[in-house]
């Protein structure tokens, strides 16, 4: 005679609190994907947009540094200029880039457009530059635009003269001459993450290669009607 065999197994309560149990694991491992996958895209995009802005400035301090100033030509209304800008817009004369598919020299046009929201993108607008005078409408090229900086609170260029002023300004007229400092200032909205140094940029050409030089004045000559 054999004694009888009592097989112990798992009461209705302990699987109740085992599920229980692999709910709440389930549902912590979850939110900890879910956080984890959320602070990635934060990185991802965070240092997209940084180096966007890093492309960005290359992209302007290299159009500044190599902006060409044009002599005026006698008995032109619209006289020649290497740059002219206020607080809000800068046009300026510089080589082309080889990406562009153009030679020479182009005008860059760098302004800004208000979006729904309030905050404005920072753009620029390409023509090809025949010799300090912008393409027309009719040129093929004459609408190329793109947008350098997206979402941005507020856009600020200033001018620094080395002469009697010395100082920053707001605007840059004299087409005579070039200002000795450009600098760009771009603000984002609070809590957007991303960061702007103010780019400042030292023009290296000051003079047209194609001018009458005057060496007693060490300068151009002025161009006679």
């Amino acid at each position: 005679m054999t004694g009888a065999r009592h097989h112990s197994g798992m009461t209705l309560i302990e699987v109740l609190v085992a599920l229980v149990l692999l709910s709440l694991l389930s549902t912590g491992m979850l939110t900890i994907f879910r956080v984890g996958e959320r602070s990635y895209r934060q990185v991802v995009r965070v240092d997209k947009a940084e180096w966007s802005n890093v492309v960005a400035q290359r992209f302007v301090r290299r159009v500044i540094e190599s902006a060409y100033p044009f002599e005026p030509s006698p008995g032109v209304t619209d006289p020649a200029f290497g740059l002219e800008g206020t607080f809000d817009r800068l046009r300026v004369s510089a080589p082309a880039f080889q990406g562009m598919g153009t030679v020479g020299l182009e005008r860059y046009e760098f302004h800004t457009t208000l979006r729904p929201d309030g905050l404005v993108d920072l753009k620029v607008r390409t023509r090809v530059d025949r010799n300090g005078q912008a393409g027309t409408a009719g040129d093929a090229d004459a609408g190329r635009s793109e947008t350098l900086v997206e979402r941005a609170a507020s856009v600020e260029w200033s001018y620094f003269d080395t002469g009697e002023s010395d100082q920053w300004a707001k605007e840059w007229t004299d087409r005579r001459r070039l200002p000795a400092l450009v600098r760009l200032s771009i603000a984002f909205p609070k809590g957007d993450g991303r960061e702007w140094p103010d780019l400042v940029a030292a023009l290296r050409i000051t003079d047209d290669a194609n001018c009458e030089f005057d060496f007693v004045r060490q300068d151009c000559r002025e161009p006679q009607p």
